[in-house]
């Protein structure tokens, strides 16, 4: 079972099973992003709320980073690179891949000069589109300086 360690802002730490993280975290999202339907708040996303707080980009953000764990994309992305100045590159060229993406640019010149990187990074995602998007939305947290989230923390993986 992989687990992640939630702590709140007064110290207090639970451990929840990685699944029930993403879909509490989903949940809260979904309620914030319409909190005006005067809905009532889910439990389990009550629950998660307080480690994350009312935040809706913090709550995304620890969505995000939740998901990297479960799908082993900080792995991923060291099998791409381990360069930290080639993450803005990275980003446009799995935004080019990801067929949802607006950017749809060919550059074959740029393409040649980055065809070991375009490799690599197809490779690793096996032209998946979720992994794409995934590992989209995590560089980005990387390249925005919101990847310190001491409120999650993996903590076995089994």
């Amino acid at each position: 079972m992989q687990l992640i360690t939630l702590t709140a802002p007064d110290g207090h730490w639970e451990q929840w099973d990685i699944n029930l993280t993403i879909h509490a975290l989903r949940l809260l999202k979904r309620y914030l992003e319409d909190a005006d339907s005067g809905h009532a708040i889910n439990p389990l996303a009550k629950q998660v709320e307080a480690f994350t707080g009312t935040d809706l980009s913090r709550v995304a953000n620890c969505l995000t980073y939740a998901l990297a764990i479960k799908h082993n994309l900080f792995y991923k992305l060291q099998l791409i690179t381990s360069d930290e100045t080639q993450l803005p590159r990275i980003y446009i060229m799995l935004r080019e891949m990801d067929q949802a993406s607006p950017i749809k640019r060919n550059n074959s010149r740029r393409l040649a000069a980055n065809r070991d990187l375009f490799a690599s990074i197809q490779q690793v995602t096996n032209r998946d589109q979720q992994i794409i998007r995934e590992l989209e939305a995590l560089i980005k947290l990387f390249m925005d300086g919101e990847l310190n989230y001491p409120s999650l923390e993996m903590t076995s993986n089994g």
